[in-house]
């Protein structure tokens, strides 16, 4: 086989319209839904033009009868004949002209629809709400920052947002820990944590790794840095010199290893050592919210070692749960605010479990669990328009 332009010959194995967004282009490309106006609206045009042509024929036979200068059978005819001329015999086409037209002025606006049927209730929109997630924006999210509750919890306003790697010891162990991420391995292949996107976002924040199989997540991750770091040194040494890409490369790894040794800085300067899950509710819609309880290990006097629960979920399902007086007065309007900037929130709070309390069948219960919280703060998502 010889390509018309003597260009390669390619062989489609395999294409993407089985995807959810290849379905929607597929749609796109290939749409037959029929163009046609909205059969309720077009029921009622007809519904109030056969009241006028029952008046007129009304008015016809009355007139008729009263003259006396045509039989019963003319007058009957012609009354029959205004009734059916209520459906004019171009209405359908007039309709499907109407919406056709508004079809190809939103196709010059660059906006497809898939539903043609639906663009008379355009003219009735008053607000229009779009999904934004996976369809305006990327279907990955970003940790955007954290509060701490690190100030006075009579202070009105809340601390500066920082980035996710400076989280406080109580935050990130929340982001850490409280998680239902599991290991996935495959074979020829390495082991991987796989879970909800937004708990990866925040543990790889944090800067925390996980071990699924020990269920122990401990401070650093030094070693992804540490192979993206070998590999970029392997390709310089293939290049010459004098090769563009080669210095394009070196400049790679010297933010690699600037970066590895901000992340060495922060991992050791981190009180916690490892943290161990050992019980786990996990996340409810109809709650809002998961919890896991905990065992600490600290490496120094900046921490508390000990039990700990941990409860991680939406701001307005948390603040009941918290102690009276851990909320601090900024709760709801730090909330609030970065909300209204299109963020996905999650409130963090904790609580230091007292040794006598240690009992497994107080860590079953999630009542138990889920009471008397420490506020720790706020974590913020994004996602990146397309």
């Amino acid at each position: 086989i010889v390509s018309p332009d003597g260009g390669c010959v390619c062989y489609v194995l395999r294409t993407g319209f089985s995807s959810s967004q290849g379905e929607l282009m597929q749609m796109i490309e290939f749409s037959t839904e029929q163009v046609s106006a909205d059969s309720k609206e077009t029921g009622l045009a007809l519904l109030i033009l056969l009241c006028f042509a029952l008046v007129s024929a009304g008015y016809v036979l009355k007139i008729g009868l009263e003259k006396g200068d045509r039989t019963t059978h003319e007058l009957l005819l012609k009354c029959v004949i205004i009734i059916t001329s209520v459906v004019p015999r171009q209405l359908p086409m007039q309709m499907a002209m109407a919406v056709n037209q508004a079809l190809m002025a939103l196709m010059k606006a660059g906006i497809f629809c898939t539903e043609p049927f639906r663009v008379p209730y355009a003219g009735k929109i008053s607000h229009c709400l779009f999904d934004k997630t996976g369809t305006l924006t990327t279907d990955q999210l970003v940790p955007v920052g954290v509060i701490n509750n690190t100030v006075n919890v009579n202070t009105k306003t809340p601390s500066d947002r920082v980035p996710c790697h400076d989280a406080s010891p109580h935050a990130a162990l929340v982001l850490a820990a409280c998680h239902s991420l599991v290991e996935l391995t495959e074979e020829g292949a390495s082991k991987q944590v796989i879970g909800d996107p937004i708990e990866l976002a925040a543990l790889k924040g944090v800067e925390w790794k996980y071990n699924a199989t020990t269920q122990v997540a401990t401070p650093g991750i030094m070693e992804n840095t540490e192979k993206a770091l070998d590999g970029m040194k392997a390709e310089v040494e293939k290049l010459k010199p004098e090769d563009p890409a080669a210095k394009k490369i070196k400049r790679r790894v010297d933010e690699l290893t600037k970066l590895l040794t901000e992340q060495k800085q922060r991992a050791s300067f981190c009180p916690l050592n490892s943290v161990t899950i050992k019980q786990r509710h996990h996340f409810s819609s109809d709650l809002q919210r998961m919890s896991v309880v905990v065992d600490v290990a600290a490496n120094n006097n900046r921490f508390d070692s000990g039990r700990y629960c941990l409860v991680k979920g939406s701001p307005e399902a948390l603040f009941p749960l918290l102690a009276p007086g851990a909320a601090p007065s900024w709760y709801m309007s730090s909330y609030n605010q970065l909300a209204e900037e299109g963020m996905r929130v999650l409130a963090l709070a904790y609580r230091h479990v007292d040794p006598s309390d240690y009992d497994v069948k107080n860590m079953e219960n999630r009542g138990w669990v889920e009471q008397g919280l420490i506020f720790a703060g706020f974590i913020a998502f994004t996602c990146k328009i397309r």
